[in-house]
């Protein structure tokens, strides 16, 4: 993801990235998670790396 972000801002001329973490991958975010992302972010990309 990293990498990811590197190329974007590479490419793209993007501004920062944002990293964001839930709890657990598996379950909903915290209330208010999606809604902080938004108001921060353009675009978002949502994955789990290993």
């Amino acid at each position: 993801m990293e990498a990811l972000g590197s190329l974007l801002e590479a490419k793209y001329g993007t501004g920062a990235v944002l990293w964001r973490l839930k709890p657990n991958h598996a379950a909903l975010g915290p209330k208010g998670f999606i809604d902080e992302i938004a108001g921060e972010a353009d675009a978002v990309i949502n994955g789990l790396c290993s």
